[in-house]
């Protein structure tokens, strides 16, 4: 799916578990992955930026489960990238940076936050809080 002529917060609901929605351009909108959403990948295929035009609400919220999110740059919003209320990701290869406060916030969820750069963001890069577990690390030989 081409950004922006094309909305990723629709394609996202009209997905089916084990979708992979190939993204490209920029996404000037807030996306939230909802709960009733199972295993499905977002790719921006290292390519597709999504920029969070709302700075109250986080550029990405993920409460779906078996969730990823790779490739792409995130910028804008509250936060970069947000799992929470019971959601699971897999975070790898994203740019988050310019976002209103932390990079990558798991809030009573769980995450795999690996290959990531985090940067220029006025809180810490990664926060997990919430009776939440996270994976942080880098894989080699990518």
């Amino acid at each position: 799916m081409d950004c922006p002529s094309a909305s990723l917060q629709a394609a996202i609901e009209k997905s089916r578990a084990r979708d992979t929605l190939l993204v490209s351009g920029t996404c000037s909108e807030n996306v939230v992955v909802h709960e009733e959403v199972v295993g499905i990948t977002l790719d921006g295929q290292g390519k597709a930026t999504i920029n969070a035009l709302d700075p109250g609400k986080d550029a990405v919220t993920i409460t779906g489960r078996g969730i990823t999110v790779r490739s792409f740059t995130v910028t804008g919003g509250g936060n970069g990238i947000r799992v929470e209320r019971g959601g699971d990701a897999l975070i790898d290869g994203n740019t988050v940076e310019k976002v209103g406060a932390f990079g990558i916030i798991v809030y009573t969820g769980f995450a795999v936050i690996i290959n990531n750069t985090i940067r220029n963001n006025p809180q810490s890069g990664i926060a997990i809080a919430g009776a939440s577990f996270a994976h942080i690390g880098f894989v080699r030989g990518r």
